[in-house]
């Protein structure tokens, strides 16, 4: 009987050990497949990033070159109306020059023969010289109304193109800004693989990297830096007293405004703002920069600029002696 309990006893141990090594061979087999298929949904992943800076960049491309489209439109068109102004200048500057030496002409012709009549008739005749001198210049002059009047354009063929740009509805030329050439991430290397005869450890799966994006449709201002002169234009200071301006500022997006800070005083500001500002690439982006009294609010400068697509740079705008950076960063969601 103890013979049989031995038996069943060294019997139940072999199971046992041999269940051991087969969980744990198991367990080693799941943990490679974890990794594998990790390493799949990674790679998956990074394809899919790539796939979609190649489409955030070929947009921003074709969206550069759309902007370098209409700026040599409305060069060519502000080209046009100046030489179409000059032509018209020119047309009625010859018009009035010929109507100068005929008035001259017809002159001279009634004055001799007003003066050859006088000198027929012994002098009896000599106020007809001057009725002819008259007269020529009266048939002269009549022959200058059928030149008009200067053409309207003439003074405005400094301001030719302000002009071309109100009529389109724009305030500015639009900045083209060229994106930078695509870099896509690097792949991650795979992990090697364990030895065959030690149970499979189970890998650190390293997360896939982290790429910001400075190329992006929808964008938001991330913060504004401005600098002031000392004093005012006219040399005055800006606080009665003598201190510094009470800086507040206010984002405006195509006329609409977004957001407007509190007063900080100085004469230099950094300051992120506290409401989401968006905006769009080619988008008008304007700041308004105030030195704000108790009383009232005086303007300092207004800074106009056209978003562009690639966040990767500040914006730099000077009015005068003041100036401004504004960082746009890409919204991330």
């Amino acid at each position: 009987m103890a013979s049989l309990q031995r038996v069943a006893g060294l019997g139940l141990v072999t199971v046992l050990a041999c269940s051991s090594t087969g969980l744990e061979g198991r367990l080693s087999t799941l943990e490679a497949e974890e990794v594998r298929r990790q390493e799949r949904l990674d790679a998956l992943e990074q394809q899919i990033t790539s796939a979609e800076l190649r489409a955030e960049h070929a947009k921003a491309r074709a969206e550069y070159h759309e902007c370098k489209a209409t700026s040599a439109h409305l060069n060519a068109e502000v080209t046009l109306r100046r030489a179409e102004c000059y032509q018209a200048v020119a047309a009625h500057t010859e018009c009035t020059a010929n109507n100068e030496r005929n008035t001259a002409t017809a002159a001279a012709t009634g004055c001799l023969l007003g003066l050859g009549f006088a000198i027929l008739t012994g002098g009896a005749a000599a106020p007809a010289a001057l009725v002819g001198c008259g007269g020529g210049a009266a048939v002269g002059h009549a022959t200058r109304t059928k030149c008009g009047e200067v053409p309207r354009c003439a003074s405005q063929l400094n301001d030719m193109k302000r002009v071309v740009l109100a009529e389109l509805g724009l305030v500015a030329m639009p900045t083209c800004t060229e994106p930078p050439e695509l870099e896509l991430p690097e792949p991650p290397e795979p992990s090697e693989p364990s030895e065959p005869s030690e149970p499979a450890k189970p890998a650190e799966v390293q997360p896939a990297p982290v790429v910001r994006r400075t190329i992006c449709t929808d964008q938001r201002v991330a913060w504004v830096e401005f600098s002031v002169p000392a004093r005012k234009a006219d040399g005055r200071t800006w606080d009665p007293r003598g201190g510094d301006p009470d800086l507040v500022y206010a984002i405006h997006v195509e006329d609409k405004k977004r957001y407007e800070s509190k007063a900080q005083e100085g004469l230099k500001l950094r300051h992120q703002p506290q409401a989401d500002s968006r905006v769009v690439p080619q988008q008008q982006l304007t700041v308004h920069l105030l030195d704000s009294d108790l009383q009232s609010a005086e303007t300092i400068a207004v800074f106009r600029t056209i978003a562009p697509a690639d966040t990767s740079d500040a914006l730099s705008v000077s009015v005068g002696e003041a100036t401004a950076r504004i960082k746009l960063e890409c919204v991330e969601e």
